[in-house]
């Protein structure tokens, strides 16, 4: 299946399914950006 990368500004790699809805791909970036803001 297609994926979809987002590169973050700490040059991490968020990898999401592109099967996903765009409300689920957002839910999970905004979880990843929340995990990174330690």
């Amino acid at each position: 299946s297609d994926f979809l990368y987002f590169a973050a500004e700490d040059d991490t790699i968020a990898v999401i399914d592109a099967g996903q809805t765009m409300a689920e791909v957002h839910k999970d970036i905004l979880a990843l950006l929340q995990i990174q803001d330690w």
